[in-house]
């Protein structure tokens, strides 16, 4: 295909930070109407390619072309009005506005301050919002204020503000993050009709998801393309298994612990929203949001503590939706929950040994005084005896005795000094490398999520609404979410 039938092309791009090269000497080309999806390890380069696209971040070397013209340096206002849209991970939508007025503010007569100055909503305008919310699925949300809408409407609600500029190149950041399974196959379709006279870039790493929308599929690894073509060539080529995938069943491979669509309420009033999300054998997770926004909800309705409303749960490939908490333990979850809930009157080794209850041999494995070894230089003390932190490792032990697949830990440093959570940290990663468990933390401090987890998600207001790697966490955005 000719150069001038390119929507985007890139040639020779490099960004180097601190002499490190996110990306290194990137080469893309996106044809007029293509539905592109980018893949690739944690760390590729897949989330500075579209800094760099939208002016976000300044290349060191290299051109970009947008329909013919080079826009490398411009600024990003600039690219905006050359017919670029990009869409960050978490919904950028104004909560307090009705989606109807998040899509009039978007319409690009109101850019500027004149233009917004002399802004009215004439029939086109109307016009215009009204074709947006019908294929955006929103059309009987119009009057609806955004902050009410579902995690999955508002990325949609997003994606209509975009579409009220008629982009031609469109850009969504993993758009299906924190979706419910039903909102995911509603966004492949609503994606796939939006791209009918328009190009977009899609970063994800849901392979199901991929293979529904991509045109052509580019696979980035260490700031370089290293593979490109249909998702069937991709899936196959020996490096990307090697880098990404794993092996060559690695997408058909059920994960560990395995949510999707998740609701549970208290009464009539709802406390999650959908939930969805998976975590792999050996690996930690960590569920970081302010107090009052589910953490504890979720971890106790993945016990079995609390009933769901309506959901799916699976470990090892086993649904453990509806079994009683005895049952979960018995298929592989340890629950540690918030507030620790020893026993005070029993000692140390009488409290671990509880965790072995309807075990055959009842006797303590020599790992767990290894891994806290202040329990055994007090394993005849009497629990409520125990500081804090002593409390916590002794609550992580009893777990850990029971030989879990899964091991849900709530607020672990709560309360707890420096120094004891050094210690936890250290011992969750030890546990992990001993036992290739799945460990998920619900968690505040951001510090002890960093040193202990492989991905972070953010639930708020009962919903997940942001996922990152550990290496690709932006502090600043989780901080945010933290803040009151």
């Amino acid at each position: 295909m000719a150069k001038q039938e390119m929507v985007l092309d890139i040639e020779g791009l490099t960004v180097s930070f601190d002499g490190f090269k996110a990306i290194d000497s990137l080469n893309l080309y996106v044809d007029k109407g293509e539905l592109r999806v980018i893949i690739g390890p944690n760390g590729a380069g897949k989330t500075t390619l579209l800094d760099l696209i939208c002016g976000k971040t300044r290349s060191t070397e290299g051109r970009i072309r947008f329909m013919g013209d080079e826009v490398t340096r411009l600024a990003e206002h600039e690219i905006v009005r050359k017919g670029i849209g990009r869409k960050f991970q978490t919904p950028s939508i104004y909560e307090n506005l009705s989606v109807w007025s998040n899509l009039e503010v978007s319409f690009p007569r109101g850019r500027g301050v004149f233009g917004a100055l002399g802004f009215k909503c004439t029939p086109d305008v109307r016009e215009r919002v009204e074709a947006v919310a019908e294929e955006i699925n929103l059309a009987q949300q119009l009057h609806t204020e955004a902050g009410l809408l579902s995690h999955g409407q508002k990325q949609w609600l997003e994606i209509g503000m975009l579409l009220m500029q008629e982009p031609e190149l469109l850009m969504l950041d993993e758009p299906i993050a924190g979706m419910s399974v039903r909102e995911r196959e509603q966004t492949a379709e609503l994606l796939k009709r939006i791209c009918v006279n328009r190009s977009m870039i899609v970063i994800e790493h849901d392979m199901d998801f991929v293979k529904r929308i991509a045109d052509k599929v580019t696979v980035m690894h260490q700031g370089k393309i290293l593979a490109e073509g249909p998702m069937e060539t991709v899936q196959a080529d020996p490096r990307v298994i090697d880098v990404y995938l794993g092996h060559s069943s690695a997408i058909e491979e059920p994960s560990m612990l395995h949510v999707t669509d998740l609701y549970t309420a208290y009464g009539q009033s709802e406390a999650l929203h959908g939930i969805s999300f998976e975590a792999n054998a050996n690996e930690t997770v960590a569920i970081m949001g302010r107090n009052g926004m589910g953490k504890t909800t979720l971890f106790k309705t993945l016990m079995g503590v609390l009933p769901s409303k309506s959901g799916r749960i699976t470990v090892g490939g086993s649904d453990v939706t509806k079994d009683e908490s005895f049952r979960r333990v018995a298929k592989g979850i340890a629950y540690v929950p918030q507030g620790r809930m020893i026993f005070p009157t029993l000692t140390v080794e009488e409290n671990i040994l509880t965790g072995l209850e309807n075990a055959k041999i009842r006797r303590i494995p020599d790992e767990i005084y290894a891994l806290f070894p202040v329990l055994f230089d007090m394993k005849r003390r009497k629990g409520g005896n125990l500081s804090g932190g002593q409390q916590q490792q002794l609550a992580i032990a009893r777990a850990l005795v029971t030989d879990p697949k899964v091991l849900l830990l709530d607020e672990p440093t709560e309360g707890i000094q420096p120094s004891i959570i050094k210690d936890i940290a250290k011992a969750l990663n030890e546990i992990r490398k001993l036992r290739g468990i799945t460990i998920i933390v619900s968690e505040q401090v951001l510090s002890f999520a960093m040193d202990v987890a492989d991905r972070l998600f953010v639930i708020e207001g009962g919903r997940l609404v942001h996922e990152t790697s550990r290496a690709d966490t932006d502090v600043t955005r989780i901080k945010q979410y933290l803040s009151v």
